[in-house]
């Protein structure tokens, strides 16, 4: 049986490239990038940005993909919050425009949201739950994950991520390893929570719901609640790296100076994934042991290395 064609936007992201990574031996895998082409094994990858409908519908027409992973987006959170039309045109339109060609090509679609469609007042939010984002990138997602839904073939998956990003245009987890070796310190709010998970466990429930044809809405996190302090504890710890490099700060402090206010609570309900599929997700220290122990194959993967003299 030939695999199924998958499309992925942004595919120079830490999603992007943990989707890739997670689905290749699923898949056959085409992906998209804004600023430059990627070369990563039998991964065919074009240039394009989401904005440009035409460009995005021509693309659709010749891959003709039966899946469409949109993980494109602006996700720093201050710059949504400062540069709206911006973060407007690529979260809400681009997504209408990915929505519209997998439409036209009968495409399934997934489209990858997020926990920040919540205000963070009750936490552990189900997918039932009415959304209310307390900041513009949380509504732009919000908004994109309504335009999505509007289509019958389509998922949409709820997740805070974490993870590494070999040669990417963002920094991932190794850049916090690069900052410790450096001597600087790094703060970390003890009473804000989600339900964090790595971007490659995520991409491996995107894989199964997949093949499983799942519809609707599903929230994606590790098994516990945890604040953004403890997690990174837990990362130090897993990494060896210094505790007193850690700094705990309250959310109040974490949320001073910047522009866009971060719900406090956003952490998920994941108990429709188990009933509906019985994918029972990892915990925390099995995530984290999981990231290191395929580190040097996932950075590998993307040309680039894993070395534990240099980020140990």
């Amino acid at each position: 049986m030939a695999r199924l064609k998958v499309l992925v936007t942004g595919l120079s992201g830490l999603l992007g490239k943990a989707i890739y990574y997670e689905g290749k031996k699923f898949f056959e895998i085409f992906g998209t990038s804004f600023k430059k082409v990627f070369e990563y094994g039998d991964l065919r990858s074009f240039r394009v940005d989401v904005r440009d409908r035409k460009s995005i519908e021509d693309l659709v027409v010749s891959i003709k993909p039966d899946l469409i992973i949109h993980a494109a987006a602006v996700t720093d959170v201050d710059s949504c919050e400062r540069e709206k039309g911006y973060a407007y045109d690529v979260n809400v339109n681009g997504s209408n425009n990915i929505l519209d060609a997998a439409r036209k090509s009968s495409s399934k679609l997934v489209y990858i949201s997020s926990d920040y469609i919540f205000d963070g007042r009750v936490g552990c939010y189900k997918e039932d739950d009415v959304p209310n984002p307390v900041n513009y990138y949380g509504w732009t997602k919000l908004r994109g994950e309504m335009l999505s839904l509007e289509y019958d073939k389509s998922l949409a998956v709820r997740a805070s991520i974490y993870g590494f990003n070999p040669n990417g245009t963002r920094e991932g987890l190794e850049s916090i390893i690069e900052k410790v070796r450096r001597g600087l310190l790094i703060e970390a709010p003890y009473n804000m929570y989600n339900s964090i998970v790595s971007a490659n466990t995520l991409s491996r429930i995107v894989c199964r719901l997949i093949l499983e044809n799942a519809n609707g809405v599903y929230n994606i996190g590790l098994r516990q609640r945890i604040s953004r302090y403890d997690f990174m504890e837990k990362f130090f710890s897993t990494f060896g790296l210094p505790k007193g490099s850690l700094v705990p700060v309250s959310y109040e402090d974490y949320q001073a100076g910047k522009i866009a206010i971060r719900p406090r609570d956003v952490s998920l309900n994941t108990d429709k994934l188990v009933a509906d599929f019985g994918i029972v997700v990892p915990t925390i220290d099995e995530d984290l042991s999981n990231l290191r122990e395929t580190a040097s194959s996932y950075f590998a993967c993307f040309g680039g290395e894993w070395d534990a003299c240099k980020y140990l």
